[in-house]
């Protein structure tokens, strides 16, 4: 019984995302929906019973069970279970980036009702799970966490860190390496510092959101239109800021140590050199 009809999605490549930037490029791929997610139909199974921790014969005794209940098939009761990633935001990165670049680590949120090729990776969108009443449904990942994620990976000081050992491809191998700040949602929302990160990585994502594709998340974190950066002044400066915060209280760099990774980036200093001298006029 899988109600959904088909339509177009774009298929999003790592050219078509800057950081904070889901529309830097146009979309020259498009997808059928219905036909794609048919083809990850097996792969939705595969990481349901991955993420419940069964194998084959305890799926099969777990669907049994749910179906004495339910006047449906087995192929009709997964097509209500299986929840495709394309129905959440996730966040997505380039798998292509040299260390000699002006920025390594590139960084979006993907808007709902995409596909990825080979040159964007993405997070984990949720989880499946049995509930308190032994229902299987499924988590998402908070969008809170995702957004403090966006903040942290986009930041110079990771850039930093990254270079020292990517050098053409990133992949969850290099990224799982990283010293990464691990808090939950409940301590995300009750630090200033962590939450505020997660929210100006929001404002910056908005910033370029011209197609209203994250307007849901303004929405939900309540943030109003004066909220959000007007210029790309006012863009820069509050990125700078958040560079400036994650360095500082997260990572806990000094003034000196800063101001030599900023050396480092001889491509950023290059083609954007406002940008640097303002890093270092906002230091406090």
């Amino acid at each position: 019984m899988n109600l959904f009809y088909s339509y177009k999605i774009s298929s999003f490549e790592g050219k078509m995302i800057h950081q904070y930037n889901a529309g830097f490029s146009e979309a020259q791929y498009f997808l059928d929906s219905k036909a794609f997610d048919e083809r990850l139909r097996s792969k939705e199974l595969y990481r349901l019973k991955q993420d419940l921790n069964i194998d084959n014969k305890e799926y099969d005794k777990l669907i049994d069970s749910i179906l004495q209940d339910k006047s449906m098939t087995k192929n009709e009761l997964e097509d209500c279970i299986i929840k495709y990633d394309r129905s959440f935001y996730r966040l997505g990165f380039r798998a292509i980036a040299s260390d000699t670049n002006e920025r390594t680590l590139i960084f979006s949120l993907l808007p709902k009702d995409c596909g990825c090729g080979n040159s964007v990776w993405s997070s984990q969108a949720k989880q499946y799970i049995l509930d308190s009443k032994g229902n299987l449904t499924h988590k998402p990942m908070s969008h809170i966490r995702i957004l403090f994620a966006l903040g942290i990976f986009n930041s110079l000081v990771l850039d930093f860190i990254a270079r020292g050992m990517i050098q053409i491809n990133v992949n969850k191998t290099y990224l799982v390496r990283l010293p990464l700040p691990q808090p939950d949602d409940k301590a995300i929302l009750e630090s200033t510092l962590y939450k505020n990160i997660a929210l100006n990585a929001l404002k910056l994502q908005l910033f370029h959101d011209n197609n209203g594709a994250f307007k849901a998340l303004q929405q939900e974190f309540n943030l109003n239109k004066a909220d959000i950066p007007n210029t790309q002044k006012a863009y820069d400066i509050l990125k700078a800021k958040l560079d400036i915060s994650i360095a500082r209280d997260i990572y806990k760099l000094t003034q000196d140590e800063f101001y030599y990774m900023l050396e480092s980036f001889k491509v950023l200093q290059n083609k954007q050199p406002n940008y640097i001298a303002l890093l270092k006029s906002l230091w406090e």
